[in-house]
C-alpha cells in the first residue's frame, strides 16, 4: 500500500472538501515497514528476485506469479528458484524491501520470517540501497535453511556502515550452496523503533564533472589520503596492501583472464577507483604516491580472494598475476607481493578435499613464478561435511577437531615447501578464536586456533607443528 483514497461520493449532494497540512508518518513501536508481509496481495514492491536459471544471467525484478509458492497454512508465499552457482555465492539473490523508508544505521530493528527450502543450505546476508546497490557485507547474519518450516528471528542495530548511503533492502545470497535450489519464504517482517521516510522533494541538480574532472579529483583526494596515513603511520607501517580485492569473476572482453571489478550505470553505490582513473592508472597513480610518501623500506602488496579457487582452474591466480604485469609495464610501477586471503573449508569429502589441495598447490606455483613476496592474508577454515554442509563449532566431534588440525598442517607446510625462503612474506590468521553465534563472518564457525573461552584447540597443535615441521 502506497497511497490512501478518499471516496467523496458518499454523499449524494454537491459539496467541497477542505484539505490542509495533510501528513502521513509511519506509525512508530515497531511496526512491519515491509508492504504486503504475508505476500498474499498483490504488491510486490517488498520483494525483489534475480535469478539465473540455467545458467543465464536473471534480471533484477520485483516477485510476480513465477515466484508464488504455496506457503505452511495453505496461503501463498515466495518461492525463489535459484539456478546452480556459476561464480558468486550473489549470483542468485533475494531481497526484503522497503520502497518507502531508509535506514542511516544505528536503527533497532526486528526482522522476521517463516523460510525453509528444498535443499539444507546457507544463505548469507548483506545490506544494500535498492536491490543489487550494495552498501556493507553483514546484514542479519547467516540464514540456514531446512527442508522443514521455520521461523528466523534476528534482533539488532542496522550497520554504521549505511549510514548516509540510502539502505533499504536486505539481500539474501542464494548461492552459498553451490547446487540449484528452491527458496521459500512467508509472513516477512521488517520492525523497527526509529525509521526515516525517503525524502518528499527532490535534490537540487546536479552539474556532473568531466571524467577528466572526476579523474583529477579523485587523483587529488587519494593524494591527501595516503599522504594522511603515511604521516600518521610515521614510518612505522613497512608493508601495506596497496590494492584489496581488484580481480572480478567474469572475462567480457574475451582476453582469457578476469576483468577488473567494475560499477554499472545502474549501480549508485558501489565505488571503484579503476571506474574513474582507469584500470591500469589507478595502481599506478596509487603506487606512486605509497612510494612517495612511504618509508624507503615500504613493501607494497595486492590482496584478493579465491586465488586457489578450483571451481575456474586457479584463473583468478593467473589474472591477477597477468594484471600486475600490465601495472608494471610502464617501467615505473613496482609492486613487492602479493597477499591470498584463503579463507577455506576442510571437506570430509575425499575428492573435494584433495582438489582443493590440489589447487592450493597450484596456486603457490603461479604466485612464485611472478617472482613477488607471497603472503597468506587472511587465513581461516571452516568445516564441510560430506553432504556439503558447514558443520557449527558446538557440533564438531572430536574427531573432526583433529581432522582440522592435520589440514592447518598441511597447508602450513604446503606454503614452507611451495614457497622459496626469500619470497615468503608470512602466513597471517584471520581470526584468533572460533567465530561467535552472530557474527557477520562464518557465524558460529570453528574458525579459531582457540575457542571463544581462549582454550587451545587441536588446530592450534596443528598450527604450531606444521610450523616446526613435525
Amino acid at each position: 500500500m502506497q497511497t490512501l483514497a478518499f471516496n467523496l461520493a458518499v454523499d449524494p449532494n454537491a459539496n467541497t472538501y477542505y484539505f490542509k497540512n495533510l501528513k502521513w508518518e509511519v506509525a512508530e513501536n515497531k511496526k512491519t515497514v515491509v508492504p504486503n508481509y504475508n505476500v498474499e496481495g498483490d504488491d510486490m514492491s517488498g520483494f525483489i528476485v534475480k535469478t539465473n536459471i540455467g545458467n543465464t544471467p536473471g534480471a533484477v525484478h520485483e516477485a510476480n506469479e513465477e515466484n508464488f509458492g504455496r506457503g505452511e497454512d495453505g496461503g501463498r508465499c515466495l518461492a525463489i528458484h535459484a539456478g546452480a552457482k556459476v561464480a558468486d555465492a550473489w549470483d542468485n539473490q533475494f531481497w526484503i524491501n522497503t520502497p518507502l523508508v531508509t535506514f542511516d544505521g544505528g536503527e533497532k530493528c526486528r526482522v522476521t520470517f517463516r523460510y525453509k527450502a528444498d535443499k539444507e543450505a546457507k544463505a548469507s546476508t548483506q545490506c544494500h540501497a535498492g536491490a543489487g546497490e550494495y552498501i556493507h557485507w553483514a546484514a542479519i547474519g547467516d540464514v540456514n535453511f531446512t527442508t522443514s518450516w521455520q521461523t528466523y528471528v534476528w534482533e539488532g542495530t542496522i550497520p554504521g556502515e549505511c549510514a548516509g548511503r540510502g539502505m533499504h533492502s536486505i539481500a539474501f545470497n542464494l548461492n552459498e550452496l553451490a547446487d540449484e535450489n528452491t527458496y521459500y519464504f512467508d509472513d516477512i517482517t521488517w520492525e523497527c523503533d526509529e525509521i526515516t521516510k525517503k525524502p518528499d522533494t527532490p535534490m537540487a541538480p546536479m552539474i556532473p564533472q568531466t571524467p577528466e574532472e572526476k579523474k583529477d579529483t579523485l587523483t587529488k583526494a587519494m593524494d591527501a589520503w595516503i599522504e594522511g596515513m603515511m604521516t600518521a603511520c610515521n614510518g612505522k607501517v613497512t608493508a601495506f596492501d596497496v590494492v584489496n580485492e581488484p580481480i572480478s569473476g567474469a572475462d567480457t572482453d574475451g582476453d582469457g583472464i578476469y576483468d577488473l571489478q567494475h560499477g554499472s550505470a545502474d549501480n549508485t553505490t558501489d565505488f571503484f577507483w579503476q571506474d574513474y582513473l582507469g584500470d591500469e592508472d589507478y595502481v599506478r597513480t596509487v603506487v606512486s604516491l605509497a612510494r612517495k610518501y612511504g618509508p624507503q623500506d615500504l613493501k607494497l602488496f595486492v590482496n584478493d580472494y579465491n586465488l586457489e579457487s578450483w571451481w575456474d582452474d586457479n584463473k583468478k591466480a593467473t589474472s591477477l598475476v597477468k594484471w600486475i604485469e600490465k601495472w608494471e609495464a610502464d617501467g615505473k610501477t613496482k609492486i613487492d607481493g602479493i597477499g591470498s586471503q584463503m579463507h577455506i573449508s576442510y571437506y570430509e569429502n575425499a575428492e573435494q578435499l584433495n582438489n582443493l589441495k590440489k589447487h592450493i598447490e597450484a596456486m603457490y606455483d603461479i604466485l612464485v613464478k611472478s617472482g613477488k613476496l607471497i603472503r597468506v592474508s587472511e587465513f581461516d577454515m571452516g568445516y564441510v561435511d560430506k553432504n556439503d554442509n558447514d558443520v557449527m563449532t558446538k557440533d564438531l566431534t572430536e574427531e573432526q577437531h583433529k581432522a582440522m588440525s592435520e589440514f592447518w598442517k598441511w597447508n602450513i607446510e604446503t606454503y614452507l615447501a611451495k614457497v622459496p625462503a626469500n619470497q615468503q612474506w608470512g602466513f597471517c590468521v584471520w581470526a584468533p578464536t572460533d567465530s561467535p553465534e552472530g557474527s557477520g563472518w562464518r557465524a558460529g564457525s570453528p574458525l579459531g586456533l582457540w575457542d571463544l573461552e581462549y582454550y587451545r584447540k587441536h588446530t592450534y597443535a596443528g598450527f604450531a607443528d606444521g610450523l616446526q615441521g613435525k
